[in-house]
């Protein structure tokens, strides 16, 4: 809309008060917020004249000049509690003068939250009615002085003897009709002698007397709580006199000729403010209070609507274009500055202030206000997930993510952002918080990419220089959010974009944070790496991307541009950062490996990374330990073994990963145990006997990290692993090792240190069958013994003889008739056997060895030959064959006695072995061999 055709919306009007209602007129209850101590003056002669230019001094009487210091009043005043209304005092004394005067008013009104912002219009008169800048500065200036002083035109006044400056005024809390209003006045307190604080006056009395200064001097004192009032009077800028005034006791000029009623401005001021609140409803709004010359109407207008038909039905002039573009932008820049004050602590309240900036700052010259804003947003995202801005998101149908914050039921409003680049599933609050930080970067280029359109500024070209720093650091928090959410097409393409972006920086633009990013983005790809090896086999193609993704920013500077461009090919991470990516492929787990090390490198160069050392070496370890088991499964041990080494390494540097240690060196146990076997079974014996060796060595490295919270079934499986080894060593060297004279042979000892842990409190109630069969082992051992020195060494032979048995009896307490009978069987046909082929042999000892056998239960008694065969082969035959040998010699033997039912008895037990049904004859033979 063009500058002549703007006319703001009239929103309502007002008739200034000219009469009091009675006694339920508010009175002003000034109140000191911020206060310093009040300046000692003196009075200055008569005839003394003040109209010299002033000294240099940093003395400021209005704070209109300088809009940025009361905008930071204001953000002070609005991060604290229940303001209704802030305002300089000079505003207020304008508006509240009003029936005292018929000179046009004009204010700027604003509303944030509850609050109402009172302020000049902008480009309005700001200096003070009926009072000489210059005048009072030097008048100031010379009352401060001492007599004898004779101090150089430049002395400033305003300096304390320790050295450090007077601070002017302050600010006031004034509280008036259930309002509570925060003042701004920049006006010094002063005092002389005993006298109560006070403000000086200067007061032209050559001119025509008027009551505002009267009015004005009042309001000043009564809304900043002063108790009292020194005027000057002074003709031209020639002192002529003093007068005192207590604050209440200010109604009239000094000559009594014009008076004003108190209770008449605190009616006008009490009813003008009920209207503002009344009328500025909007929050932000941005409002504009009007009062024509000689009017007795005051307007309020809304400077965000248009009314198009003229002044004649609208009530307001039509106003310049700049106007509204001014006061808007006033409005947003102090919602800016908000925002930057409770980012840290508030982010909630941060989030809402910039998304009605954002709402505000619409027009071309908003644009670089617009940019901080968004530039704000982003990093509030960045640094802040769903803790600490609890928003709610959705996608509506055209694909937009809604924002809506609310901080304790206000400041409630709704960011539209987008399109998403979620297709299929919905977002996390996690992913649509970075996915907002890369729109507001985009959005931020934007708005400063417009502004060069106007004349070149390095300042812009800076700040377009940090965003693109600011983008890619986005897009990789992007990348991460959605890593964590395991969609590793959406990862895979913004950490993609994100290191494009670093690769195309120039060299120029780089900070020393592009240390911290390659680290991050080393670790981040590993991350994805790892992420694909677990997801089924599949193609990722990066090559174009999905509808709803931001597409990237090409940024023009004044000196030339610069595209950032995903498809440059440059080396780096990038060469792992393909166009297509294969994922369930063990390639994936590989190329993780040498990021993270790359990350490494870059960690190692930066100040500082070592505190991203250990999660770094945490994901390092994963890895290692991931690809160790893949070779272990594909049987490529020494593979397996240097990378389940590199995962230890890791890991052992990061204390809190002890058990993770442990459980590696469970698995390099395991690795060499199942080398052994394939050693074993290739006869490679020697081979075989050193894998065993390593596989305990290691086996018992996790068990001397047993203690400190390792969990009970973990205790069990590092016991049970270790024993079965030691047993499996034990047997092998049993096969091998040469018998010498020590009865603690290696084999011997292997095996009993495997018993020793069987029948720790550890294994003993869930090993038994274990404990059972390497007794079994070492009787069978023992055995072997005890042949291999019966040439040699008989009573050697015997002790070995007489140590197998005890252990062949032990494994029976498990290898139970009834609970296991072929195992059993096969260690009576063992035992007898043996037991003949001792020197002196007893054939009635084996026999009776064999007649345990009748212990069978009468199930597995009674089981044909097949069914034992199938499951003990040769044992059944061999059983029957071995008694029938003892009884047919016995029965020879008993030929030669002269005891003929001797020998009946044994021919009869011969016939009954070799014409058996079952094992249940085994009961009629002991039943015969007793009798």
């Amino acid at each position: 809309m063009s500058s002549s055709a703007y006319f703001p919306e009239r929103v309502g009007s007002i008739k200034i008060a000219s009469e009091s209602i009675g006694d339920s007129v508010p009175v002003f209850n000034g109140g000191s917020r911020e206060r310093v101590s009040a300046l000692k003056f003196r009075f200055l002669p008569m005839e003394t004249d003040l109209n010299p230019p002033p000294s240099e001094s940093n003395f400021t009487s209005s704070a209109s000049n300088d809009s940025h210091a009361f905008e930071e009043v204001v953000v002070s005043g609005l991060l604290g509690n229940d303001i209704d209304l802030i305002a300089h005092v000079d505003v207020l004394k304008n508006l509240f003068a009003t029936p005292y005067t018929n000179a046009a008013l004009s204010l700027l009104v604003q509303r944030i939250g509850d609050t109402l912002v009172l302020k000049p219009t902008p480009g309005a008169d700001e200096t003070h009615q009926n009072l000489d800048e210059s005048l009072f500065q030097n008048f100031a200036t010379q009352s401060l002085r001492t007599p004898s002083c004779r101090c150089p035109p430049t002395y400033d006044a305003f300096q304390s003897s320790s050295s450090e400056r007077v601070k002017p005024g302050g600010l006031f809390s004034c509280h008036f009709d259930n309002l509570q209003m925060l003042v701004v006045s920049e006006q010094h307190l002063f005092r002389n002698g005993k006298d109560v604080d006070v403000s000086l006056n200067l007061l032209d009395v050559s001119k025509e007397v008027t009551l505002l200064p009267w009015i004005k001097a009042w309001l000043h004192n009564a809304l900043t709580n002063v108790p009292g009032l020194w005027f000057c009077y002074h003709e031209n800028g020639i002192v002529k006199g003093y007068e005192f005034f207590l604050t209440p006791d200010i109604r009239a000029s000094s000559d009594g000729t014009l008076s004003f009623r108190q209770d008449v401005v605190q009616q006008n001021a009490r009813d003008v403010l009920t209207f503002l609140r009344a009328k500025c409803k909007d929050d932000p709004g941005n409002y504009w209070l009007y009062r024509r010359p000689d009017e007795d109407l005051m307007h309020i207008f809304h400077l965000s609507k248009t009314h198009t038909s003229g002044e004649e039905d609208n009530g307001g002039p039509k106003l310049p274009s700049n106007m509204r573009s001014d006061s808007m932008f006033s409005l947003g820049n102090l919602l800016y500055m908000l925002a930057l004050s409770v980012v840290k602590d508030k982010p909630m309240k941060c989030a809402t202030y910039l998304t009605k900036c954002l709402n505000i700052l619409v027009l071309p010259e908003h644009m670089v206000v617009r940019a901080n804003a968004h530039e704000l947003f982003a990093r509030l995202f960045l640094e802040n997930d769903k803790e600490d801005i609890n928003s709610e998101f959705e996608d509506n149908v055209q694909g937009e993510v809604k924002s809506t914050f609310s901080d304790n039921n206000n400041y409630t409003c709704c960011y539209v952002a987008a399109p998403s680049q979620q297709q299929v599933h919905k977002p996390t609050i996690v992913i649509v918080s970075k996915y907002l930080a890369v729109y507001n970067v985009r959005k931020a280029a934007a708005s400063l990419m417009w502004t060069q359109l106007l004349p070149a500024s390095e300042v812009v070209d800076s700040k377009l220089q940090n965003l693109i720093l600011l983008q890619r650091e986005a897009q990789l928090a992007l990348g991460q959010a959605y890593h964590e959410d395991k969609h590793l097409w959406e990862a895979f393409y913004s950490v993609r974009r994100a290191c494009s972006i670093y690769a195309s920086t120039p060299a120029s633009m780089e900070l020393p944070v592009a240390g911290i990013f390659r680290a991050k983005s080393w670790m981040l790809v590993g991350d994805l790496f790892f992420l694909s090896f677990q997801n089924p086999k599949g193609v990722l193609d990066l090559k174009s991307s999905k509808s709803g993704v931001l597409r990237n920013i090409k940024i023009k500077f004044s000196g030339g541009s610069t595209e950032v461009s995903t498809e440059e090919a440059v080396p780096g991470i990038l060469h792992y950062l393909r166009p297509t990516i294969s994922v369930g492929v063990r390639k994936n787990l590989f190329d993780a490996k040498e990021c993270y090390e790359e990350c490494r490198k870059a960690l190692e160069k930066l100040p500082g990374g070592g505190k991203y050392m250990p999660s770094l070496y945490e994901r390092k370890g994963r890895v290692c330990n991931e690809i160790g088991d893949l070779l272990s499964k594909e049987r490529k041990f020494d593979e397996a073994q240097i990378s389940y080494d590199d995962a230890i390494l890791a890991y052992n540097k990061v204390p809190e990963h002890k058990g993770l240690v442990r459980q590696l060196n469970c698995k390099l146990g395991d690795l060499e145990n199942a080398r052994a076997k394939q050693w074993e079974e290739s006869f490679y014996y020697k081979k075989a006997v050193s894998a065993y060796r390593k596989s305990l060595e290691y086996y018992k490295k996790a068990k001397a990290e047993e203690h400190g919270g390792v969990a009970p079934e973990e205790k069990v499986r590092i016991y049970k692993d270790l024993a079965d080894t030691y047993l499996s060593y034990g047997i092998l060297l049993a096969k091998e090792e040469t018998i010498d004279a020590d009865p603690e042979q290696p084999a011997g000892a292997a095996i009993r240190e495997a018993l020793t842990i069987y029948e720790s409190t550890v294994l003993s109630k869930t090993s038994a069958q274990e404990t059972a069969n390497a007794y079994l082992e070492l009787a069978q051992y023992m055995k072997r013994c005890c042949m291999r020195f019966l040439a040699t060494d008989k009573k050697k032979a015997l002790i070995y003889a007489s140590i197998a048995e005890v252990n062949w009896r032990k494994s029976m307490s498990f290898y139970e008739a009834e609970t296991i009978p072929d195992t059993f069987l096969s260690t009576l046909v063992d035992w007898s056997s043996f037991s003949l082929a001792l020197p002196n042999p007893e054939p009635d000892k084996a026999l009776s060895i064999l007649l345990e056998g009748r212990l069978i239960s009468e199930t597995a008694a009674a089981a044909s030959k097949e069914f034992w065969e199938s499951i003990c082969p040769g044992v059944y035959s061999a059983f029957w064959a071995r008694m029938q040998k003892i009884l047919l010699q016995m029965a020879k033997e008993a030929q030669k006695s002269e005891d003929d039912g001797y020998k009946k008895k044994l021919k009869g037990l011969y016939l009954s072995s070799i014409s058996y049904k079952d094992l249940g004859d085994l009961r009629n033979i002991y039943a015969a061999w007793r009798s």
